[in-house]
């Protein structure tokens, strides 16, 4: 929750309440960080997770930069049909 309160309680509290004042926020925020917290440990997220979700995720670094070596785009190339006149 500490580490990531900046983003989910910032940001997600955001869609709430966009012009909110930082009180608003921030209280937005925390209901928000707590149901977030209170569905982590069901859904598999734990410390021992951690570093298999860490590996797969930097797995997933690894096989996109490989593609954009080759590969402008993320489906192939993008290819503009000339309009004749």
């Amino acid at each position: 929750m500490e580490e990531n309160y900046g983003f989910i309680g910032r940001e997600f509290s955001r869609s709430f309440k966009p012009q909110g004042s930082n009180e608003e926020i921030d209280h937005f925020g925390e209901i928000i960080g707590q149901r977030t917290e209170s569905k982590r440990s069901g859904m598999g997220a734990s410390e021992e997770a951690l570093s298999v979700f860490e590996s797969f995720y930097l797995d997933v670094l690894k096989v996109r930069e490989n593609h954009f070596v080759t590969t402008h785009f993320l489906f192939g190339g993008r290819h503009q049909k000339q309009i004749l006149r």
